[in-house]
């Protein structure tokens, strides 16, 4: 019988060489110094996972629940590609997680890659893909633990299903809303979930203001018609907004954000929330019940997420209820407003003017090209012969600020999962399978 291998010492003397050195430092040298003999000698990973079985516990633990010592992030990389078995921690080699990226706008890759690099390094591969993850396309992320996705990804039982099956037991959410997440079907199959809950306020508000003024001032028309060298005002007059009054329908950070700017403007402010803003407060807003805010309001904008109660919250009732020349802007989600009633408030002439980011059944529309095809949404083509309505591509959120965000934001989520910890991100959490440990 053979004696129990035994690693070699100057292995097991890496510890002791940094003796002198702080706490923490001390865990991340001797990690450091572990992979770089590894891989100068040639030593198999049993030889590395057996080292930090008996040096780097305590470090992995350090490293990651200390998130803000900057000076350690290129050790954090390899302390969140280590892996736990049991109680015991086995390095990146065994533990190599190919994650996939659906949906994946050009501008957004560079931005993802280079959060993912600077946590990871080589430690984990990462795929994007520009396709948008359904039934359809759900096969190829067979063989990746990670994936994460947009918000125009469907991911139903069937789809959910099929990553469960292919391997998959993390989904990160590239964005704040999740309605598109089964979360019921994601836990019963054990998949852990999380989201971005935070990004920048300013991108959404600063986006619904340019929307307000593009409609409020004509300046889309006014641009196409300088295109043909068409300078007449003929159809371009505007109003102040200045002294008017701003309906805030929803006031967290977002809503607020854009209360600001209404107070910049010298506008009288009205809130609608469950909850009232003490920010808000302070820039003088009035709470008041929905209907009330609706009849009195010149701007309408819309804050607050796509639930249950809020689903066309913006209805032929509430349409009704607005006056004749205001504005409409939905820089939210699109199914807070009943797009049939708006469209007969349109086609009876009221509403000055409607500026929409988002729309209810934009899903398998934006962010793609389909300006060789046929609209078949009638809606969506009806909507875009009014002259007055100005409709984006849900790009509300897109700079490189808010961006910038997301992708670190996301990136954290996946190396909360590696770690086994939740935060005010995780939907559902982890639930131990003893698969990928």
């Amino acid at each position: 019988m053979s004696e129990p291998w035994k690693p070699p010492s100057r292995i097991r003397n890496v510890a002791a060489d940094s003796a002198a050195m702080p706490l923490p430092t001390r865990y991340a040298f001797a990690i450091t110094q572990l992979l770089v003999l590894a891989r100068r000698s040639g030593i198999t990973s049993p030889t590395v996972s057996y080292a930090a079985t008996a040096v780097t516990g305590p470090m992995v633990t350090a490293l990651r629940s200390d998130r803000t010592l900057e000076v350690l992030r290129p050790f954090r990389r390899i302390a969140a590609a280590i892996r736990w078995r049991g109680d015991q921690p086995s390095l990146w080699e065994e533990n190599h997680v190919e994650i996939v990226a659906y949906g994946v706008l050009a501008d957004e890759q560079p931005l993802l890659r280079d959060a993912f690099d600077r946590e990871f390094g080589a430690a984990h591969e990462l795929r994007c893909l520009g396709l948008f993850l359904n039934r359809d396309t759900a096969p190829t992320a067979a063989g990746h633990e990670v994936v994460l996705s947009s918000v125009n990804d469907t991911l139903d039982a069937e789809v959910l299903r099929a990553l469960a099956k292919g391997g998959t037991r993390m989904i990160a959410q590239r964005a704040t809303g999740y309605n598109n997440i089964d979360l019921a079907v994601a836990e019963e199959l054990g998949l852990t979930v999380a989201r971005v809950s935070f990004y920048s306020p300013y991108s959404v508000a600063e986006f619904a203001w340019a929307l307000a003024l593009a409609v409020d001032r004509r300046i889309v028309r006014a641009a196409h018609r300088t295109r043909e060298f068409d300078f007449r005002l003929d159809g371009l007059m505007g109003r102040d907004l200045h002294g008017r009054t701003a309906g805030v329908v929803g006031t967290g950070k977002i809503g607020a954000a854009f209360a600001r700017i209404a107070h910049g403007f010298g506008m009288r402010l009205l809130g609608w929330d469950v909850a009232e803003n003490p920010d808000c407060l302070a820039l003088g807003m009035q709470y008041v019940e929905r209907e009330r805010l609706f009849a009195e309001a010149d701007l309408v904008s819309l804050h607050v997420p796509l639930l249950p109660g809020t689903h066309h919250l913006v209805d032929a009732r509430a349409l009704a209820l607005m006056k004749d020349d205001a504005l409409l802007v939905n820089s939210s989600r699109g199914g807070l407003v009943d797009t049939d009633a708006l469209l007969e408030t349109l086609r009876a002439g009221r509403l000055s003017g409607v500026g929409l980011d988002v729309y209810e059944e934009e899903a398998g529309v934006f962010f793609l090209d389909k300006s060789l095809e046929v609209m078949t949404d009638e809606r969506l083509a009806r909507l875009m012969t009014f002259n007055n309505v100005l409709v984006t591509s849900h790009q509300a959120y897109f700079t490189r600020d808010a961006v910038g965000q997301i992708a670190e934001t996301t990136v954290g989520n996946v190396v909360d999962y590696f770690a086994g910890r939740t935060s005010d991100n995780t939907l559902v959490p982890r639930r131990e399978t003893g698969i990928g440990r």
